[in-house]
């Protein structure tokens, strides 16, 4: 048996594979998230970001506003 394990190539061992398939899978998989990030950006982020800009500057200008009166109820 352990005869058999010296002289066998490092690649003809299953278990190595195994390991060396899980991370390497990781990095392909990686590599297509980067891809679609790239190629297809969320329009979303961009447009509430400049809303939400256009709402501060738009409150800015309207200065304070004035409140209702509230009638306490017992």
């Amino acid at each position: 048996m352990k005869d058999d394990c010296a002289r066998r190539p490092w690649w003809k061992f299953g278990l190595l594979w195994m390991v060396i398939a899980g991370p390497a899978l990781m990095v392909m998989v990686s590599f297509a998230l980067a891809y679609l990030a790239v190629a297809f950006p969320d329009p979303v982020e961009d447009s509430y970001y400049h809303q939400r800009v256009e709402t501060h500057r738009d409150r800015a200008t309207l200065g304070a506003v004035p409140k209702a009166p509230v009638a306490a109820k017992p």
